[in-house]
Formats: C-alpha cells, sequence, structure tokens
C-alpha cells in the first residue's frame, strides 16, 4: 500500500503537467491596435475588460490575434470570423453593464478557446501612451526610480500626434510622485519629455504631471480650482488638460495632465536663481555636495527663524534676490534639501533653487521671517516697524486665500502652498506673491473627518480647520488684517459670481461633467470607484480607513440630490458659496486706531539706539533687548563661530560662515540687511558630502 499511494501521486502530478496547456489556453490571446497617425499602439484587457481611447473607431475596431477569431454577440444577432488585418463594427454590439453604463459585449473563440470581453469607450478625451523601459512595477517601487528609457505618445482627441519619442528616435523619462497619493493604488506620475513641446493647447515645457484624482469621485476638484484661480487672477495659473493614461498597453485610468509648479518661462515666469546658481558652480553636482542644519546662529537669534537648512553650495551667484519658489509644507518640509522653519510652527521649502546655497537660503528666509512676523501681530507691523504691505502681494494672498477656503481645501495653509519673489530691480524690492495653486483635490467635504469638515458648510477651515498636530495658522493671521479684508471682499464677489455661473444650465460644471463622462465611466470600472470595499485602496491592494466620502453612482451635472458624486459636488460648492457670503463677503475687522504705536517696541529700529525685538505670535512672548548700537554689534561679534561652518570663520554670514556682526542687531535698516544680497559671489572651501548640523 506504501508503494501504491506515491505511484498514485506522481500519476496525478503527469496528469496535471499535461492538461496545463490546455487550461492556459482557456481564453483567446488577443488585443487591440490603436492606430497612431503613422504609428500604432496595442492595448490589452484587463480581467476580460479592453478601455478603449478616443483614437479608436469602434466602427472599425482592430483586433491583433493569430490564426482565426469568431465573434458574436450576446443575442446572437451579430457574428462572423476575422482573420489578421481585418475590422469589425463593434458598435452592432452595444448594450450596457449591470451598472447600466454603455458598453460592448462580444464572446470571442479562438482555438476552440472562448472568453467574454467587454468593451468600454470614450470619444472626447486625448490620450498619453507610455511604454516603460524598465517597467511600472519598478516605476512604483519608489518615487526615486526614474525610468529614462521611456517611449511616450500624446495623442490629441482628435487622434493627431502632438509628441511622439518613437517617430524622433528619442527617449523620455516617467517616474512615480507626490506624498499620500503616491502610496494609493492609482498613482500619479511626472514625464519628461525629450525637448519642449507644447501639448493639448498648453504652453512648451520638458516636465508634465499627470494627476491621478483617486480620492475625488468627481474628478473635478482640482479642474475647478484651476478655474477659478484663472477667473481671479492668480499668478501663474495652471493649465491643464483630461486624458486617458495607457501604460505598456494597460489602462491606467482618466487623468489631468497639468504644468508643474517650477521656474521656467512658461511656468513660473521669474529669474531663474537654479540656473544662476549652477553656472557658478559649473563642476559641481550640487545634489550631491550634502546639507547643513542651523538651529542657533545670528539669524535665529534677531529673527522668528527658529531652523533653517541648506545645500553646501560652494559659490553663490552676484545676485540673489530672487527669483525664488518656495512652498508652505508643514507636514513633509523638513524631508527636502533647503528650508526654513518660524517660530509660528510653519516650514518653507525652498523649491528653486532646489540646492540652494547659505547665502540664498538666509537671505530668503530672512525676508519670509519679517514677513510673516508682520502678519502675525496684532497692527500688522514687525519689530522693524514695517507693515506687511511692504513685503507681499496683498491681492494675489487674497486671490489663494479665496479659493482655498470656498473650496474647503483640507490641506489648506499646511502643505502646497507655494509663494514666489523675483529678482529685486535696482533697489526696489520685489514682493513675494502667493501661486501657483495645486493640490485641491481634497476639497468640498469629501472626507467624513468631523461636522465642521464634512458637514458645516459656513466652517472656516482654512483658518480654523484641526487635525492631530499639524499647524495651520497663517490664513488666519492674514485674514485678521482689515486691509486684506477690504481686498478679499471683492475677490469673494468675483468668485460667488463665477460660481453661479459655472453652476448655470449651460455653465463650466456642465459642460466639463459632460466632457469627461465616458472616461469617467471607463475609470471607475477599472479601479472599481462604485464598491465600497474596493475603494480607496493602497499600493498594495488594502482598504484604507481614511473616510474619503463614496458614492455609487457618478451621476449628472444637475443632479438636485447629494447622494452622486456630481450631486454632491454641485450642492456642497453652491451651498458653501451662499454661506461664505456672511463671512468672507464682509469686513469684520476693526479699523486701526490713531492711537497705536507702530511696530511692537517703543522706538523705531532706525534710531541706532535699540535693539531688535523678536516676537513669536504662538506664545504671544515678546523678548526685548535693549542696548546701543555699538553695544549690540560688540555682543553680536562674541556669538560663538559655528563648528560646521562649511567656508570657514569670520566672513560674511550671508557667504555660508564665521560670526560677523548682524547689521539688523546694529539697528540697520532691513535692506541694508539683507546679508550682502549683490555683493558678489562667494566663494569658498568645498567640504565632504555629509550632511551635518550646526548648533
Amino acid at each position: 500500500m506504501k508503494k501504491i499511494i506515491p505511484l498514485i501521486i506522481i500519476s496525478a502530478l503527469l496528469a496535471l503537467c499535461l492538461f496545463l496547456p490546455a487550461f492556459a489556453a482557456s481564453a483567446p490571446e488577443v488585443s487591440v491596435t490603436a492606430s497612431i497617425g503613422s504609428e500604432s499602439a496595442s492595448i490589452t484587457a484587463r480581467d476580460g475588460i479592453f478601455y478603449l481611447p478616443a483614437a479608436v473607431d469602434t466602427e472599425k475596431l482592430l483586433l491583433s490575434f493569430e490564426g482565426e477569431l469568431s465573434y458574436k454577440n450576446a443575442d446572437g444577432s451579430m457574428s462572423g470570423t476575422l482573420t489578421a488585418g481585418q475590422t469589425l463594427d463593434l458598435t452592432k454590439a452595444k448594450t450596457a453593464d449591470e451598472r447600466g453604463v454603455p458598453c460592448f459585449k462580444l464572446t470571442l473563440t479562438q482555438n476552440g478557446a472562448s472568453a467574454d470581453f467587454t468593451f468600454y469607450s470614450d470619444e472626447s478625451l486625448a490620450s498619453v501612451f507610455v511604454s516603460t523601459s524598465k517597467g511600472l512595477p519598478y516605476i512604483e517601487q519608489s518615487k526615486e526610480n526614474r525610468d529614462k528609457g521611456a517611449k511616450i505618445t500624446v495623442v490629441n482627441e482628435n487622434g493627431s500626434v502632438e509628441y511622439s519619442d518613437t517617430a524622433a528616435s528619442t527617449e523620455s523619462e516617467i517616474k512615480g510622485r507626490g506624498n499620500a497619493t503616491f502610496g494609493y493604488y492609482k498613482k500619479p506620475y511626472q514625464i519628461k519629455l525629450a525637448e519642449k513641446t507644447a501639448l493639448l493647447g498648453m504652453d512648451k515645457a520638458k516636465t508634465w504631471i499627470l494627476l491621478a484624482n483617486y480620492t475625488d469621485q468627481s474628478a473635478l476638484h482640482n479642474a475647478l480650482a484651476f478655474k477659478l484661480g484663472e477667473a481671479l487672477g492668480v499668478p501663474y495659473n495652471i493649465e491643464y488638460n483630461f486624458v486617458n493614461l495607457y501604460i505598456d498597453g494597460e489602462y491606467r485610468g482618466l487623468y489631468m495632465i497639468c504644468e508643474k509648479v517650477q521656474v521656467d518661462s512658461s511656468r513660473v515666469d521669474i529669474a531663474d536663481l537654479e540656473k544662476a546658481t549652477e553656472k557658478a558652480n559649473e563642476d559641481v553636482e550640487l545634489d550631491e555636495l550634502g546639507t547643513t542644519k542651523v538651529t542657533n546662529n545670528y539669524l535665529t537669534q534677531v529673527t522668528i527663524i527658529t531652523e533653517y537648512q541648506y545645500a553646501n553650495v560652494p559659490k553663490s551667484p552676484e545676485d540673489i534676490t530672487g527669483g525664488y519658489l518656495v512652498e508652505l509644507d508643514n507636514n513633509y518640509g523638513t524631508r527636502e534639501p533647503c528650508y526654513f522653519k518660524t517660530a509660528n510652527g510653519n516650514v518653507y521649502v525652498v523649491k528653486s533653487p532646489e540646492y540652494a546655497s547659505r547665502a540664498e537660503v538666509e537671505y530668503i528666509a530672512r525676508l519670509f521671517a519679517n514677513m510673516e512676523e508682520a502678519l502675525y501681530s496684532e497692527t500688522g507691523y514687525n519689530s522693524r516697524n514695517e507693515h506687511f504691505s511692504k513685503y507681499i502681494d496683498v491681492e494675489s494672498f487674497a486671490a489663494v486665500y479665496t479659493v482655498q477656503e470656498l473650496m474647503k481645501n483640507w490641506d489648506a495653509y499646511t502643505s502646497s502652498m507655494f509663494f514666489f519673489k523675483d529678482a529685486d530691480e535696482g533697489d526696489v524690492q520685489s514682493k513675494i506673491y502667493m501661486g501657483p495653486l495645486w493640490d485641491l483635490d481634497n476639497t468640498l467635504g469629501n472626507i467624513n473627518f468631523n461636522k465642521e469638515y464634512g458637514t458645516d458648510t459656513s466652517y472656516l477651515w482654512a483658518q480654523n480647520g484641526v487635525f492631530q498636530n499639524y499647524v495651520r495658522t497663517f490664513a488666519k493671521n492674514l485674514m485678521k488684517h482689515r486691509s486684506v479684508q477690504e481686498v478679499n471682499v471683492e475677490i469673494y464677489a468675483k468668485a460667488y459670481s463665477e460660481v453661479q455661473t459655472y453652476l448655470s444650465a449651460d455653465g463650466w460644471f456642465r459642460q466639463m461633467s459632460e466632457k469627461i463622462y465616458s472616461s469617467v465611466m471607463m475609470d471607475r470600472t477599472r479601479w472599481e470607484m462604485y464598491d465600497p470595499d474596493r475603494w480607496l485602496l493602497s499600493s498594495y491592494g488594502y482598504k484604507l480607513s481614511v473616510k474619503f466620502v463614496q458614492f455609487a453612482e457618478y451621476g449628472e451635472w444637475n443632479d438636485a440630490a447629494n447622494t452622486t458624486a456630481l450631486g454632491f459636488m454641485r450642492y456642497y460648492l453652491s451651498e458653501r458659496a451662499e454661506a461664505l457670503k456672511e463671512t468672507l463677503g464682509k469686513v469684520t475687522a476693526e479699523p486701526p486706531s490713531s492711537n497705536v504705536t507702530l511696530g511692537t517696541t517703543a522706538t523705531t529700529a532706525t534710531t541706532g539706539t535699540t535693539a531688535t525685538t523678536r516676537t513669536s505670535a504662538t506664545t504671544a512672548t515678546t523678548a526685548t533687548t535693549q542696548a546701543t548700537a555699538t553695544q549690540t554689534a560688540a555682543a553680536a561679534t562674541t556669538v560663538p563661530a559655528t563648528s560646521n561652518t562649511t567656508t570657514g570663520e569670520n566672513q560674511n554670514p550671508g557667504c555660508g560662515g564665521g560670526s560677523e556682526a548682524d547689521p539688523l542687531l546694529a539697528g540697520g535698516s532691513v535692506l541694508a540687511a539683507m546679508i550682502g544680497a549683490k555683493a558678489g559671489a562667494c566663494s569658498g572651501k568645498k567640504k565632504k558630502e555629509t550632511d551635518k548640523t550646526e548648533e
């Protein structure tokens, strides 16, 4: 008996091996060929479902297969046999799926093996096709993984090719991007083309972002934000288009291809300090130099800066007054190469130049510190008796706030808030502007967090929203000033009017939702967004605990009930626009008293007889040091030299080292104290390529 059992097992295994080829051939091997100009792209099915772009003619569907392929629809009214190169009219198999979504269904048979296939089709949007050289799993493994050998083709809604690596014999790059969004099942990407190209009506550029909008079941939140930003005059507003994305033949869903927030002549068009810094260090790989963190020196002692980090760049350009692109990112900012933090808990990332020198970081950090100190004060003046209007463009600050508050952005003033400052013109200091808008998918109550965010349409979330220990104090301090409110009232009136137009019978909301409708249906099917157990998923396919609002139905533009994705968006936007008329639509702050002493010190810093006062708005405490200019300067020179400077001791502090007296401590003007912004290039010793901390 013991000998018989092994024989039975061996016989069973042999039989299984013999039948495996039959099991493997249980479904026809077929793909759809999309003709794109002089090129073609292969589209594969996923779980028996094909998702077809507008470039595919459903009346002349071209399937790719070997041998012969038979087809028939459910009722047998359409049937036949195809050989290679023949097309079929798919429209004769039109039907609807179990959710009522229009589609086409066929049973295909090849070599005796049959399987049912469903075809969804779009007719309105452009498409992006990406062929990777390293595979999608490699790209999605880490945001740092770049596939620089990808082939990218961009086809507009009419089927015309606007960019093709294949035709030009070039290669492009694709990588993952995002913070929390990169951890989702449907991921966002960044592509970098081989050359600057104007895509789909947008200005020329190399780098483009593909936004997934996975958490937004309307798919329209970011689009609405960009539309409002354009109407309200937010500087360098983002341009975008909706596209269907295919990677290695597989449909990845409905995406927004849009401009990246970056310094460029076609993006944020300011002086390119990053290029100037690279030119000043032509033989140096700036990303390999390491960084230095500073927590205690002259800058942290005389301003509200508590910490900053710079790249160990040997030389700075002659003019370091701009341009700067800065992001307020209280969530992830300290992970970036260059940043600075204030006593109010705000973390500002220097996005450009990405690898900023000590002089550059200290220059822009000081400027923001002076601006923020003034904004957070009750009078609007900082301890140097300078009003915040000296530093900021109030209109852009108010316009950005209006969009953030009207849309009730979950991330408002915690992350993805951008500022820029151009280079000065002669002795005229350029102001700090807010914009462009970015990352407004989690808006309009689409998270069931609490009533303040989820259901209370009047709650001022951008000013007062609380989540864990996230810092969100900037907007509240901005909007407490009457002069800002007066500007904002006019801007909100414009925003309110725009919303009414968008929601009208022939408005933007209807036009856009109808344009993307068929692609939304494909996207919802591909990612199972109608199923609460299958959405929202992590990278590994696990259900996430975040309480995003889910809808079984996408709905129509004019849905009166808030039980569909479009109905909820329409309801929330309309209700919020009305509710905010009582707050954003009115000036509530009292006019400043004529008896208020300007600034926070009894005497001005320009008299040369008082020292600078440092004020922290979060602690509401003021530390005042009174000394003569001579005494203060002398005290400043005794500050211990930092232990890990990169360019030696007793040099100009703005050039990266030493402990020379800070002009502000001597009662000098702020502009004069801007660390010799145009005093000439700063050079020094090259340090080891490691990160260090100064204390």
